[in-house]
């Protein structure tokens, strides 16, 4: 489900969610068929939930040369994530994080410049996590804030 509006000039707002129920609708059998994991475990890597919301503005820059500036900010929620297809899946879930985000540009004509800073909040959100050895994982993160360029 999404929604976008534009309630003043300048100004849009916009917003979603999602829900996913993925899991196993039938048993599964791993390896060479003596363990299987049942039908309704939990796919790896799905949320249940996940959603965001923006909001926009934009501006007058310059306005005698017709430029407009805008700023933005967004944020983003990942909900908990099973991290194996096993029975017992959650019980090395990735936790759930929300990842925001600030932009600034301006516009003139046919150019655009734009400045990001992504995870300003710097949540080490964890998206991916590897089995190294029998009880040690290595885990990829979100990247700390970031100033970046367009």
């Amino acid at each position: 489900l999404s929604i976008e509006s534009s309630p003043l000039d300048g100004l849009k707002l916009s917003g979603w969610v999602a829900y996913n129920e993925a899991v196993l609708t039938e048993p599964f059998p791993i390896g060479n068929g003596s363990s299987i994991i049942q039908a309704g475990t939990r796919l790896p890597h799905s949320s249940r939930w996940s959603g965001g919301v923006a909001v926009e503005q934009e501006f007058p820059l310059l306005p005698s040369i017709g430029a407009t500036g805008l700023v933005g900010v967004d944020a983003s929620y990942v909900g908990e994530r099973p991290g194996t297809l096993s029975n017992t899946n959650m019980l090395r879930a990735k936790p759930s994080y929300v990842q925001t985000n600030l932009r600034i540009g301006a516009v003139y004509d046919t150019w655009t410049a734009y400045v990001f800073v992504y995870n300003v909040t710097d949540r080490r959100g964890v998206l991916r996590e590897d089995r190294v050895r029998a009880e040690k994982f290595k885990r990829s993160v979100l990247r700390p804030p970031l100033l970046d360029h367009d």
